[in-house]
């Protein structure tokens, strides 16, 4: 797939929305992008390559959530909208509501929510003093969301994957305090009805704070596995205990499940959980694999029932995942690597990300915190993004050598699929290997960013909380 034409400025950016991925994700972090950077923002063609082009409801709730909380003008945010506009307020970069509640209307995935609102939220906060000298730590109240929709959707993140491996690792490498960020659910919401309920408060950094950079190249070995599954509404728990039960052989047989042995006991932990979900909006059967490692990484494999699916083949297709992603040789599993390339792209410092196979997700994510991000960072000449394939033979270490770091993108050789190569002003993929199907480049990778240290500034003493 060869990209069209981008419009941008000085003063605002210009998204082809059918780019790489060309679904939600470029929606979630340009607004974001906009929001923090207080860039005007215009994307057309958005999902124009999807059977049902346009906007969804949850496409429309994650680009009007910052917005709410941070202000400004946003057009054609409507339900089969083609193309937005946002304009930053005047009184740029601060969050102006501390209280937020969105409901998406449908069994859209609250999660996607938060991957477009939690940077503003955490970036962006009002302060009553006029000099940022006089502000204090403590001065601002956290930000609060109520989000409604889908806690547990498909082709998303369930919020128990939020929770258990993105937000851990989010705090464990950005420097974010315990606190800093928490979310508790008060309701459940399956599809098609939707309707669960989560509640998000967000403390927000400092003026004198940025997110440290990500350091993540060393995996380490499985220290732990933890299974959850669950149940709720008409369906009963022999289900999850099904589920489970299946996850657990499969993980046995291919050795990532170990159960003690006599006097010798086994060096990872291994739990299940099963939960019956009390609090839900209609009924829903699912499961979460996590394997932590003794470096701190957390790789996940999940599944949700739909009507006519075994729950012994739910089971299966968690532990599957979770044993492609262990196979894969990454830190990260495919799910968290595109989520963690914004607050690599805003970090103070030099990030490092060993990935499994690159998704076509994470190339997009790269080549969007590009058309952002390009001519931000004034004490680093080089890419902001550099991303190399490791474990490549002497022959694609040479045509590695010889690949065009400024080709944004281009048609694949021998793929069924267009895919991304590379990523505008220098994101440095190799252009002449067979990137796989569906637009994921086969082997390990390091991605390395060269972060801008975004700070917030203070507020002007004139501006109202």
């Amino acid at each position: 797939m060869e990209n069209d034409h981008v419009e941008s400025d000085n003063n605002g950016v210009g998204l082809d929305g059918s780019t790489g991925e060309g679904g939600g994700q470029i929606l979630r972090n340009a607004i974001s992008y906009a929001t923090i950077l207080q860039k005007k923002l215009s994307i057309e063609q958005i999902r124009a390559k999807r059977s049902k082009p346009g906007l969804k409801a949850q496409h429309v709730a994650s680009i009007q959530l910052p917005v709410q909380l941070c202000g400004g003008t946003l057009t054609g945010d409507v339900v089969g909208s083609s193309s937005i506009t946002y304009i930053p307020p005047p009184d740029v970069g601060f969050v102006q509501q501390s209280f937020v509640t969105k409901d998406i209307g449908t069994a859209g995935s609250i999660c996607l929510l938060l991957q477009s609102s939690l940077p503003c939220a955490l970036l962006l906060k009002a302060s009553p003093y006029q000099d940022k000298e006089e502000e204090e730590e403590d001065t601002n109240p956290p930000t609060r969301l109520t989000l409604i929709g889908g806690t547990n959707a498909a082709l998303a993140p369930q919020y128990d994957y939020w929770h258990d491996i993105f937000l851990p690792v989010l705090r464990q490498q950005c420097g974010l305090d315990e606190d800093q960020v928490n979310g508790s659910v008060e309701c459940r919401g399956y599809f098609p009805r939707g309707g669960g309920k989560v509640h998000v408060s967000v403390k927000p950094l400092t003026h004198t704070q940025s997110f440290q950079p990500i350091r993540m190249t060393e995996r380490g070995d499985v220290q732990s596995i933890h299974i959850r599954s669950f149940h709720a509404g008409k369906l009963p728990r022999h289900l999850a205990q099904d589920m489970a039960r299946a996850a657990q052989r499969h993980l046995e047989q291919n050795g990532l499940w170990q159960q003690p042995l006599a006097g010798k006991p086994s060096h990872v932990a291994c739990t299940v959980e099963i939960v019956t979900e009390t609090h839900a909006a209609g009924s829903g059967l699912g499961i979460l694999i996590v394997a932590t490692t003794t470096t701190g990484c957390k790789l996940a494999g999940s599944a949700l029932s739909s009507p006519r699916k075994k729950a012994n083949d739910v089971g299966l297709e968690a532990a599957q995942e979770l044993i492609r992603a262990w196979d894969a040789g990454g830190c990260v599993d495919e799910w968290l690597q595109d989520q963690l390339i914004l607050y690599m792209a805003l970090a103070d410092g030099v990030s490092e990300l060993l990935t499994g196979c690159l998704t076509l997700h994470t190339q997009t994510a790269i080549w969007t915190a590009e058309q952002f991000l390009k001519d931000y960072n004034d004490n680093h000449q080089g890419p902001l993004f550099e991303v190399q394939k490791m474990d490549v033979n002497e022959e694609e270490s040479k045509d590695d050598s010889r690949s065009n770091q400024n080709q944004p993108f281009k048609k694949q050789k021998q793929s069924t699929s267009s895919h991304l190569e590379g990523t505008g002003n220098g994101c440095s993929i190799d252009q002449d290997l067979n990137y796989g199907q569906e637009g994921l480049i086969p082997g390990r990778h390091l991605i390395r960013c060269h972060g801008v240290g975004f700070k917030r500034k203070g507020r002007p003493k004139s501006t109202q909380l």
